[in-house]
């Protein structure tokens, strides 16, 4: 992995899940992948090359939907040039933990993942030791 390239994890209760899609979130943390799990799923381990897209950090409000959530809103930064927004998900676990979040936008950010490996929930927790 080159320093341009950052290894990043997606974790979902959908077992077929295997790509990166539009509004996917993407978070550096194997532990916080599994919170979005809620103790089913999978996580995908993911390269990102970074250089060439453009990322915008923005704002989360508790109880406000999650920046991007809303297809429209992610339209709408594609439209302005935006490939990807980095947020804090402001309570996204149980114990109410701030995430460090990368939503994917654009067909650019899309094409710039490459899922290196797909995990259970096990297999996950036990390689980190979570």
């Amino acid at each position: 992995m080159s320093a341009a390239t950052w290894t990043f994890f997606h974790g979902s209760r959908d077992l077929t899940l295997a790509e990166i899609f539009e509004g996917c979130c993407l978070t550096s943390q194997p532990m916080d992948a599994l919170a979005y799990c809620r103790g089913s799923g999978v996580v995908l381990e993911i390269e990102v090359t970074l250089p060439g897209l453009n990322v915008e950090a923005v704002e989360a409000e508790v109880d406000a939907p999650w920046p991007c959530d809303l297809a429209s809103e992610r339209a709408a930064k594609v439209a302005a040039g935006i490939d990807a927004v980095e947020y804090r998900d402001l309570g996204a676990d149980a114990d109410g933990r701030e995430i460090e979040c990368f939503r994917i936008l654009s067909p650019a950010a899309i094409a710039a993942c490459r899922v290196v490996r797909i995990m259970s929930v096990e297999e996950c927790a036990e390689e980190f030791s979570i």
